[in-house]
């Protein structure tokens, strides 16, 4: 499980979301308050994820999950055009869950508990 907060390439994040099994996408800009106090429950979420995962028994094929934040103002540098168009984001934060290199789900505002509940959810589907 990886933590990454920073991507500048959509050929990049294509490649990471189709070689992991859940991407959880968090998309938010400088000047949200409501990003900025999002952003330790993030940090948080993935820490929990990767204690939990580590527990698991060694026999048990443990889901590659990874961790993503992007600024909607940011340039994708190799589409030139700011991360939030390229995106479709309607409103931050925002948050989409990648499952099996496909789009899964998109929560938009603060509510991590949903986003917790989600990939709980995923990482269950993810287990034999």
């Amino acid at each position: 499980m990886n933590e990454n907060h920073s991507c500048k390439t959509v050929s990049k994040l294509k490649t990471i979301i189709q070689n992991n099994k859940i991407v959880i996408l968090k998309l938010s800009a400088d000047w949200c308050e409501p990003c900025k106090l999002v952003e330790p429950l993030f940090i948080q979420a993935a820490k929990n994820v990767k204690y939990n995962i580590n527990k698991l028994p060694a026999n048990i094929p443990k889901p590659t999950i990874q961790f993503l934040s992007i600024d909607i103002d940011d340039l994708c540098e190799d589409v030139g055009i700011k991360w939030g168009q390229h995106l479709n984001c309607t409103g931050v934060p925002m948050f989409i869950i990648f499952f099996n290199g496909k789009t899964f789900d998109t929560v938009i505002g603060g509510d991590m508990e949903k986003v917790n509940n989600i990939i709980e959810e995923l990482i269950q589907q993810s287990l034999p």
